[in-house]
């Protein structure tokens, strides 16, 4: 199975966005009915939940028309949140054969991310069965049940602090590939033997209170929002997770300068 994470930054100029589109096609051809595409376009459509559509919705549009492509994702939930108000910018792509594997689609719309876009979460589906002959290579595998959201993330912020977009791009695979396994090392027990390797220790107490305080300030802010509480409590509330959010990042800083 392969995943392919997708950015198209909105300063992007339009001959470029179709560039991306090209690219992405020739790329996802060969392994069509094993491939799950994550990606942040940056662009409107009504088709996916869109207040309007715009030009780069409509060509995203056609182009998933052109594949057959599916749009994975489910319901109406925003997935970034900017002061300036939400949208659904960032979609889950499939082919039909796969659509029936992507299951527990949803946005966590309650957990902290650091950022104006939410996480998205899925799973896919016990009898998806990756292909492959003689000598195919066992990947490790985790034991999800319980799976640490917070551990996972924070060594995915960690590692992309010290990323290096010089190196060659073998050199980038490997380093994809080694951090993800870190941050699941870090984050749940492997299923069979574990291998005999050190995990980063960096994630402190500090951080996780902080973080607990972070997550449980944003709650009550989208409580009092779904509750319809009056505006000046909302505010304050709006305030007071703000400020957490502050601290997190500060003490987040912090870590990265002490590890």
């Amino acid at each position: 199975m392969y995943v392919v994470s997708v950015y198209v930054s909105p300063n992007r100029d339009f001959a470029e966005f179709c560039a991306v589109l090209n690219s992405l096609s020739v790329f996802i051809g060969p392994v069509r009915d094993r491939v799950v595409i994550c990606g942040d376009f940056n662009a409107k459509f009504l088709t996916w939940g869109g207040s309007t559509t715009d030009r780069r919705g409509s060509e995203l549009e056609g182009w998933l028309a052109q594949l057959d492509l599916r749009v994975g994702n489910i319901g109406a939930v925003p997935t970034c949140v900017k002061p300036q108000g939400s949208s659904i910018v960032d979609l889950t792509l499939v082919f039909p054969a796969f659509l029936t594997h992507l299951q527990d689609w949803r946005v966590l719309s309650e957990e902290e991310s650091l950022s104006d876009h939410r996480y998205l979460r899925f799973s896919i589906g016990a009898d998806f069965r990756v292909l492959g002959g003689r000598g195919y290579r066992r990947y490790p595998a985790w034991n999800f049940k319980s799976f640490d959201l917070p551990s996972f993330s924070a060594v995915l912020d960690f590692k992309s602090y010290l990323f290096d977009d010089t190196r060659a791009v073998d050199s980038m695979v490997r380093w994809v590939n080694d951090t993800m396994v870190e941050a699941c090392d870090l984050a749940a027990r492997r299923s069979g033997p574990r291998p005999s390797c050190t995990s980063a220790h960096w994630w402190c107490d500090e951080v996780v209170t902080v973080r607990r305080a972070c997550i449980a300030a944003l709650r009550k802010w989208k409580r009092a929002l779904r509750r319809r509480r009056s505006v000046e409590v909302t505010n304050e509330l709006q305030a007071h997770y703000r400020l957490a959010r502050g601290r997190l990042r500060d003490e987040i800083r912090k870590a990265k300068a002490q590890s």
